[in-house]
């Protein structure tokens, strides 16, 4: 009778953690789909090219991590072994590796480009994010991830298949701490500080405007009033975006920083109860998928965007030259 009921238990566990994966997993796929999609069919409506050039960067490395994070470990869940293969377990965690620095990596690059475009005049701006810049910029954050995660990669007795986790990941225990000390202060802390120096600084700058706002002002032409309004209107909209993608890395951060902590404790010897390492790894999944639903949730472009593709207008080139009229996107514009 107890066993029966043991093996039922864990049956249901199975299960409902693989159901979870599974609608974690089709959320993220199909949402950063969209995303690319959008970059791709409505270019120059949703947001400044630099921005959009960014967000595709960030988008592909959070559908390869959908890809070949979630899937995989549902297959493994459900028969409680990996089914794949040795060398593809490889792969996959080194997929896995690159595109988790990727992703913080664009997130703090996301953060300069809305502290410039915020703090900084439009001329400025303009002479930074060129098109040319911008691809350097994104080659940079790919081979930046690359080179924090080659020493790990390389050795391929560190990539093994976690029973526990049921996924190919880096045996931490097996790299020393004088080598992944450099590799969390270059691969994590500095992208975070970066990020939290951009938005703070955006933030008390926008606090101290607002107060100059709401003084009360002398008397001005018709012309000034007007160009103060335009130019109020235009900060409004960059501080719109840039709080949208604040919320991108906010949401990076609650998913994140869980299964950061329980890595360094274990990097130094700390065990942790099971239930709140597989918790942490289980909330650090989400992170990949979460992005999309904030793009369409702030922005009624992006949102308008993922409706049209879905409906499949997006195909038709014509239409969307012609038919399909959005106003400006929120935040376009930088402040002069």
């Amino acid at each position: 009778m107890n066993s029966t009921a043991d093996v039922y238990e864990l049956t249901a566990a199975v299960i409902a953690e693989a159901l979870s994966l599974s609608v974690i997993s089709s959320v993220g796929i199909v949402g950063n789909i969209l995303v690319l999609l959008s970059s791709y069919f409505y270019s120059g409506r949703l947001t400044k090219y630099a921005l959009s050039v960014f967000i595709v960067n960030l988008g592909i490395a959070d559908l390869s991590l959908t890809m070949f994070y979630e899937p995989l470990i549902v297959g493994a869940v459900l028969i409680d072994a990996w089914p794949f293969g040795l060398r593809f377990c490889e792969i996959s965690a080194t997929v896995i590796l690159i595109c988790s620095y990727a992703s913080i990596n664009f997130l703090a690059v996301i953060a300069v480009h809305n502290y410039v475009l915020i703090m900084k005049n439009s001329q400025l701006y303009a002479k930074i994010f060129t098109k040319k810049a911008c691809a350097l910029i994104s080659l940079f954050g790919w081979v930046f991830a690359i080179l924090c995660s080659l020493n790990m990669v390389v050795n391929q007795n560190r990539l093994q298949y976690s029973p526990e986790y049921h996924q190919c990941r880096i045996d931490f225990t097996k790299i020393p701490v004088v080598e992944m000390v450099p590799l969390t202060l270059c691969g994590f802390t500095l992208p975070c500080t970066i990020i939290a120096f951009c938005y703070c600084s955006i933030y008390i700058t926008v606090k101290r405007s607002r107060r100059r706002v709401a003084a009360p002002a002398f008397a001005i032409s018709t012309d000034m009033a007007v160009e103060q309004a335009r130019q109020v209107r235009r900060r409004k909209e960059n501080v719109k975006l840039a709080f949208s993608m604040f919320l991108v890395v906010a949401a990076f951060v609650i998913c994140f920083l869980p299964f950061q902590t329980v890595y360094l404790l274990t990097l130094f010897g700390i065990e942790l109860p099971y239930f709140v390492s597989r918790s942490a790894d289980f909330i650090n999944t989400l992170n990949y998928s979460i992005n999309p639903i904030i793009y369409a949730w702030r922005n009624d472009q992006y949102r308008v965007a993922f409706k049209k593709i879905l409906l499949g207008r997006c195909f038709s080139r014509r239409n969307m030259n012609n038919k399909w009229a959005v106003k400006p996107s929120t935040g376009i514009t930088p402040v002069s």
